[in-house]
């Protein structure tokens, strides 16, 4: 279900490579209330669902249930991926660099994947003039 395309000197490194992104796939399965969508090209930058019941349900097999209507999907089932990519950055010092990014495709659509310390994650397209998913995970 996961593909990496990485650059390594032995298979083994692959290996680390690819279940480094099946370590990060296996926590996002199971339910997650969408909380907010952050829309940076709006003049109401951010969006509050926390009252709602608007849930994004991760399954083994690759599906992404939405239960309720938002800005960015409708209710109904999706196809998702997890992958490790490879992606230019700037450092401090502006120089270019390339950084390996944990990427969430959902109906393609590609969401850099972050983890908060306040224990939401953001899947972010805001960097590509997107919207950003902010989910807290359901216990």
């Amino acid at each position: 279900m996961c593909a990496a395309i990485v650059s390594c000197s032995t298979d083994e490194d692959a290996t680390e490579e690819i279940t480094e992104a099946n370590e990060q796939e296996n926590l996002m399965l199971g339910n997650w209330k969408l909380m907010y969508i952050y829309t940076p090209f709006s003049t109401n930058q951010t969006t509050d669902y926390s009252a709602e019941s608007i849930n994004y349900e991760f399954l083994e097999d690759g599906i992404v249930v939405v239960s309720n209507d938002n800005l960015i999907h409708d209710a109904g089932t999706y196809n998702y991926t997890f992958t490790l990519e490879e992606r230019e950055d700037i450092d401090g010092n502006g120089n270019p660099i390339m950084t390996e990014t944990l990427v969430a495709t959902i109906d393609n659509g590609a969401f850099s994947y972050l983890e908060r310390t306040d224990g939401l994650i953001r899947l972010i397209m805001s960097e590509s003039d997107g919207q950003d998913l902010l989910l807290q995970p359901i216990e």
